[in-house]
């Protein structure tokens, strides 16, 4: 693959100025005091945003993939202590990863993240008891697995939206969906035990959940390998790389998912 600059794009990235790259760094006397604010040159000493997707994708497998795990081997077990693990990389990492992918206009992806990331707020509240909102009666804890159920639906018929915007949106691929698609199975047949109380839903829900976090894991090293120009499959519907504005040709990278 080339990873040369158009001349066009050559003339443009250098024609533009330092100052709006915010290449700059302060100027340093022999004394150590700053005096002023002065472009700097190469790049090294640039500023570049990183790729807050990969942050989401990695806090989903964190999330994911171990509560999975312990569903699918010990069901039976005290979950409480995994809970605050859970909101931390479930629900405040992909939180931040949606608000920075949102800032950089990656609307698309920064709804995926934010909405999977207060779900897992919402399920620490809910189900994992950190806080006290649980009710003692049998008729509220009734009413407690009803609003647990329909949260869970919401919550599915959301991911069905994404995965269907994914078969056709430009920064969609089959992976993607895929992904998507394994969550989606997850959620269902959690959704179902909730209300069926049958643990063999749950187990079911579980493995899919764990593909669908190794597709995740994988999805952050497609990502990572990227920034350095190195394409793994991913099933992307149509050629996406783009060129970043820089004096490095090795930062020649495909948009984020």
């Amino acid at each position: 693959m080339n990873t040369q600059l158009p001349t066009h794009d050559r003339q443009l990235h250098q024609s533009m100025s330092l100052q709006e790259m915010h290449l700059t760094r302060p100027d340093v006397s022999k004394d150590g005091h700053k005096t002023s604010q002065q472009p700097v040159f190469p790049s090294a000493y640039g500023y570049r945003e990183g790729n807050a997707g990969m942050l989401g994708l990695l806090g989903f497998f964190m999330a994911v993939f171990p509560s999975s795990l312990l569903e699918l081997i010990s069901p039976e077990a005290n979950q409480q202590a995994i809970w605050a693990y859970l909101l931390v990389f479930g629900g405040f990492l992909q939180i931040y990863a949606g608000a920075k992918d949102f800032h950089h206009g990656n609307s698309f992806s920064s709804c995926i993240f934010s909405i999977f990331g207060w779900h897992w707020v919402a399920k620490a509240i809910l189900e994992g008891k950190l806080v006290s909102l649980q009710p003692t009666s049998p008729t509220g804890q009734e009413d407690m697995k009803q609003v647990i159920g329909i949260y869970l639906l919401t919550i599915t018929i959301m991911n069905t939206v994404f995965m269907t915007l994914a078969l056709k949106h430009p920064r969609g691929s089959v992976l993607l969906v895929i992904t998507l698609l394994m969550v989606d199975i997850k959620l269902l047949f959690s959704t179902i035990n909730v209300w069926v109380e049958s643990r063999a839903f749950g187990q079911v829900g579980s493995f899919f959940g764990m593909i669908g976090a190794l597709l995740a894991l994988y999805s952050y090293i497609a990502e990572s390998y990227a920034e350095e120009g190195i394409l793994l499959p991913t099933g992307k519907y149509e050629d996406q790389t783009i060129t970043r504005v820089t004096y490095d040709p090795k930062w020649k990278i495909r948009k984020q998912l």
